[in-house]
């Protein structure tokens, strides 16, 4: 019994000391006086209207007997009359005034009324008793008559003492304020007890079990006895306190698989940290060896000095890898005059696609060495020879690869790679398609059948714009591509300034694109313009 009482007594202090009872008091015991003040601001102003037009009735009575009894008086005379009544204390009046229908003043007694005349005729009054008006301190109230006389209208106005109105009305307030509060305590009370019992309580009490949960799993003891666990309800808080209960088992089911995987865990640890050494010093050996790749990729590139001393070309080269090792492929050869340039994308990137993209400046170096002219005679002698090394590579690497040969002012165009970006002097821009000069090398031994070439004319100031598809496959955040048409907006707005303010304007354009996300491929751009 004793240890029944001590339950309900912690259950009385905790539901007190409760957030949520605060809150529910609170808001329950607020929205009922809001809902009672809305009740409650209609019925002020109707009372303090019934208690104004009971101060009008019984004047309006007086008013009328004088106004029937002498109907033939001057204005004069009958404002007299009215100034008489002024002694009768029931009707409690102040003042007054009389106006002729044309607005003119005939007099006033005692206390002059805010009323007049204008004010009367702009609520166009049509019977006898006209417009009124309370004063905003609520303690005058002027009302106003319109007399009938032979001589024409009168308008009566008189100033009325409410005092007595306002002081029952605010006793009205008073007394309907005190029954809303005693009314809001009530229901607040009788709410926040039927929520105890079936909401308020058992919610504590879930808390309790989630702490003792909590300490039992964190100190590795035993199952505690739940409270929550020998209650049966069948609403939607018993829903809660079942699931409490099975995602305890749950996680003490969890515990004891976690403890059994540790201990599994811990004898792999050994095993991996084993595996680590050895996969360290695998890492270091190949980090060496793209390192060495990229430094030799690096050194095969050419050099600014080198672009500079073409003849009759203004040229500016950029090339940034994905990884360690890119496979994108650019070279501009000078051999007896005769100037060759070259831009390729090996598929993938890595070790492999260096080695092929290395493969592809040798060979073209040594064709074009041997003097080899012929188009299809140095595409196809460069196919078989990139077929050749990947297949004894057993990779499936290929790569698309266009050729320009430059001299005085003509450039004939073989291979298919991206389309060719052609730029007049005056910004305009011409593209030229390469998918039918070529073919992409190192798929099919012999493919002299496919290659083409065009012949493209460059007059002073007109250029050409090389570029990989890193470029214009770059995706910023949304997944948007950066785009040809992008690329040759940003290529025709700078392609006033030098070869190489033109490059840097275009990777920053593509750089501030892509954002801060890691690049996805290689970006490679070359651009020419004849001098």
């Amino acid at each position: 019994m004793k240890k029944f009482a001590s339950i309900k007594l912690r259950d009385l202090s905790n539901l007190l000391a409760a957030r949520l009872s605060r809150h529910i008091v609170l808001w329950v015991f607020a929205s009922l006086v809001v809902i009672e003040a809305m009740i409650l601001i209609p019925s002020v102003q109707r009372r303090e209207r019934e208690m104004l037009n009971q101060i009008r009735q019984v004047s309006s009575g007086k008013v009328f007997w004088i106004a029937t009894t002498y109907p033939n008086i001057s204005a004069e005379a009958f404002l007299d009359r009215v100034q008489q009544l002024q002694k009768d204390p029931m009707l409690q009046i102040l003042g007054g005034a009389v106006y002729t229908s044309d607005g003119r003043l005939v007099g006033t007694f005692g206390e002059k009324p805010a009323l007049n005349h204008a004010s009367v005729m702009a609520d166009n009054p049509m019977s006898f008793e006209a417009t009124d008006r309370p004063l905003q301190n609520g303690d005058r109230y002027d009302a106003s008559w319109l007399i009938p006389h032979t001589g024409g209208n009168h308008i009566l106005v008189i100033r009325h003492n409410a005092a007595s109105a306002r002081s029952e009305v605010f006793a009205f307030i008073f007394r309907v304020t005190g029954m809303v509060l005693i009314i809001s305590a009530v229901l607040t009370i009788t709410t926040l007890a039927v929520l105890a019992t079936t909401v308020i309580t058992p919610i504590l009490r879930l808390r309790e079990d989630l702490i003792a949960a909590g300490e039992a799993i964190s100190q590795d003891q035993p199952t505690p006895l739940f409270y929550s666990a020998i209650v049966k309800r069948q609403d939607e808080l018993g829903d809660v306190i079942a699931a409490f209960n099975q995602m305890f088992k749950q996680i003490w089911q969890a515990m004891v698989e976690r403890k059994q995987a540790e201990q599994a865990l811990a004898e792999a640890n050994q095993e991996i940290s084993v595996l680590n050494q050895r996969l360290t010093a695998e890492n270091l050996r190949m980090s060496a060896e793209l390192a060495v790749s990229r430094k030799l990729q690096q050194m095969l590139l050419p050099k600014e000095h080198e672009l500079n001393q073409i003849p009759g070309l203004e040229i500016a080269g950029f090339m940034e890898p994905a990884t360690e090792v890119g496979g994108d492929y650019y070279d501009v050869l000078n051999h007896n005059g005769k100037v060759k340039i070259g831009i390729g994308d090996v598929t993938g990137h890595g070790l492999e696609s260096g080695m092929v993209m290395l493969m592809t400046q040798t060979a073209t170096r040594t064709l074009l060495a041997n003097n080899e002219t012929d188009p299809v005679k140095f595409l196809n002698t460069l196919n078989q020879t990139i077929y050749g090394n990947v297949h004894r590579m057993s990779c499936d690497k290929s790569l698309t690869l266009s050729l320009l040969d430059y001299q005085d002012g003509q450039i004939r165009l073989s291979g298919q790679h991206e389309e060719v970006i052609l730029v007049r002097k005056d910004g305009s821009i011409e593209r030229v398609d390469t998918i039918n000069l070529g073919f992409p090398l190192g798929l099919e031994e012999d493919i002299a059948d496919f290659i083409a070439h065009t012949q493209i004319d460059l007059n002073p100031g007109d250029g050409i714009v090389l570029y990989t598809d890193g470029i214009t496959e770059a995706r910023n955040l949304q997944k948007d591509c950066y785009g040809l048409e992008r690329l040759c907006e940003t290529v025709q707005r700078y392609w006033y300034l030098a070869v190489k303010e033109v490059q840097h304007a275009v990777i920053q354009d593509v750089q501030q694109f892509i954002g801060e996300q890691d690049i996805n491929d290689d970006l490679t751009l070359l651009v020419l313009r004849q001098k």
